[in-house]
């Protein structure tokens, strides 16, 4: 990277103006433009002018760089102080490389983190904050966790490190992604907010309930590609074991209707795994009693799903049908057509023929 690059992509970073800049260094505007253009270069007198106001080392505006293998070494995620998280002795060691180096963002990183993880033990604030400062440097430096221009993770650092000493409010600015609403949530408690985390709280589980079927069904897909076919069984029973429980409601739920789904695919499982014909008929029944219990009141508000009260909301489905459409057709094929005729297969087609509705029906469509 060019030095006139580099001073307009640090300038970025600051937020700074190409007038900013001029006026720090008493140039005009224009020449400041040359510079980034690479139209001219900036005169060497200004050097250290410009470092300073983009907080950088005349060094690494030049592209002078000379890194040692020990420092590489430092640099890489899994070296041995940060795969142990040794702040002990990994500590002095960053210290003494940076003097060496001060404007390489991942040596800022390796500090920043061994001062959070020693924060995290010691709850000392001096030592928290000097761990953000580090990690905000890798931040404006870039560091190997900025490479693909994603800093949510490193933002995520900060503010478990704030977290660590009490600055709850400031951890929570930092925490803008749904993927931590969970220790977001856990700052707002600690705040005394347990209103807005409970909320957090409700919007998490539910759409960690909702996607678990998705997230089982494609791990399950994997471990099969790798030979491991009971892995996936496994998998599909903890879906079907985990998603029922949010139906142990007084009133029906959409998540009846997903539970009815999940069965099926669990008793499908067992059959294809040459299971025990008790255990698929039981899967088959209790996919027939959730897929009749919707049909026969159903409520797409998330409100009425279990461990879901207080959250408000609904779910949008495309489907005319209901639930035991989509059962009964499940049921009339392969694997399970096999069983036409016997008794317990007559009685459950005829409870879903008997309980089955579509939208229209229950006055949800026109």
């Amino acid at each position: 990277m060019n030095i006139g690059t580099k001073i307009n992509e640090y300038r970025r970073r600051k937020g700074a103006t190409q007038e900013d800049l001029a006026a720090y260094t008493g140039v005009s505007t224009a020449a400041v433009s040359k510079w980034e253009t690479e139209a001219s270069l900036p005169d060497i007198t200004l050097l250290p002018k410009i470092a300073e106001f983009l907080e950088v080392s005349i060094d690494f505006l030049m592209g002078f760089a000379l890194r040692p293998d020990e420092i590489e070494d430092l640099c890489r995620w899994d070296n041995q102080y940060l795969r142990h998280l040794d702040y002990n002795a990994g500590i002095p060691v960053y210290e003494e490389a940076l003097l060496r180096y001060p404007n390489d963002g991942n040596l800022h990183l390796g500090l920043g983190s061994l001062l959070s993880a020693k924060a995290s033990n010691s709850r000392e604030r001096e030592t928290g904050l000097r761990a953000v400062e580090h990690l905000e440097k890798a931040r404006k430096l870039g560091c190997w966790m900025t490479d693909q221009g994603e800093d949510r993770d490193l933002k995520q650092k900060i503010s478990f490190t704030y977290g660590c000493i009490g600055e709850y409010e400031k951890a929570l600015s930092y925490l803008d992604d749904s993927m931590y609403d969970i220790q977001a949530a856990d700052y707002e408690m600690r705040l005394g907010k347990y209103d807005g985390a409970k909320i957090r709280l409700y919007s998490k589980l539910f759409h960690t309930a909702f996607e678990f079927a998705l997230l089982t069904d494609r791990l399950g897909k994997c471990c099969e590609h790798d030979g491991d076919a009971e892995t996936r069984f496994r998998l599909t029973k903890l879906c079907a074991d985990f998603r029922e429980m949010f139906t142990e409601t007084e009133k029906a739920s959409y998540f009846d209707y997903l539970s009815a789904c999940d069965h099926m695919d669990l008793a499908e499982a067992i059959c294809n795994r040459d299971g025990d014909f008790k255990e698929m008929k039981e899967a088959i029944e209790k996919a027939v009693a959730h897929a009749v219990r919707f049909d026969e009141n159903p409520s797409f508000d998330i409100a009425d799903i279990g461990f879901m009260k207080g959250y408000f909301g609904s779910i949008s489905t495309s489907l005319d049908g209901l639930a035991c459409r989509g059962v009964l057709n499940h049921l009339k094929s392969e694997p399970f057509a096999g069983f036409a005729g016997e008794e317990w297969y007559e009685d459950c087609v005829s409870r879903l023929m008997s309980a089955m509705k579509s939208k229209k029906d229950v006055g949800l469509w026109e």
